[in-house]
């Protein structure tokens, strides 16, 4: 069992919740979890994405702390994760993945969020701009061979890389500001840190 979460990155507030994970040997049987969960659950928790957080499973491993391990088997993983380099297929691969998801094709992001800002539409603005972030920030950890925190005090843990694109904290909350905007679309702003990631990505020997 293990302690996981805000309440060991030293992040957590009052709102914070405890995230507590179990490992087996043995499979568990759905029918126990149930019995076990249902009455005691707020919700149930949903998938991360496809593409953006690709390595926030690593970085939770890395951030909990044990409750139970008799063996050690959990410390003994947390000991292997951290010494294992970061893999440079990795970083590759997240970038390749990501980076055209941004802006370089018909499929892009950016190109779902204009035609949601021709139908006026808040909801999609929202969540394509949410989707976009999310990759954009897959690439910033994958570029400093960091485990992706997740979305949570994201802008704490972005200021704490040892690099970074110019205007980074400021570009992620103009972004944020704009999302839902009527009045100007926000993906005028997006391509400005769309260029000004690739620049840094190209001074990283990356792209």
């Amino acid at each position: 069992m293990v302690l996981a979460g805000s309440m060991t990155s030293g992040l957590a507030d009052e709102g914070s919740d405890y995230d507590l994970h179990a490992y087996t040997r043995e499979a568990v049987p759905l029918e126990f979890r149930a019995r076990l969960l249902k009455p005691r659950a707020i919700g149930w928790a949903g998938a991360k994405a496809r593409w953006g957080y690709s390595t926030c499973l690593c970085h939770s491993v890395l951030q909990a702390q044990p409750v139970f391990d008799r063996q050690g088997w959990f410390r003994a993983l947390q000991d292997r994760l951290k010494a294992a380099p970061y893999p440079d297929r990795l970083v590759t691969g997240i970038i390749q993945r990501n980076l055209p998801l941004l802006g370089a094709n018909i499929h892009s992001y950016e190109h779902q969020i204009r035609s949601a800002f021709r139908r006026r539409d808040r909801v999609s603005l929202n969540h394509r701009t949410a989707a976009w972030l999310a990759s954009y920030f897959d690439i910033l950890f994958a570029a400093n061979r960091r485990f992706n925190p997740g979305e949570k005090r994201l802008l704490v843990q972005v200021q704490a890389l040892p690099t970074a694109p110019e205007e980074v904290a400021a570009d992620a909350e103009a972004a944020c500001t704009g999302a839902c905007s009527l009045d100007r679309c926000v993906v005028d702003h997006l391509e400005r840190m769309r260029t000004r990631l690739e620049r840094f990505l190209r001074i990283q020997g990356l792209l």
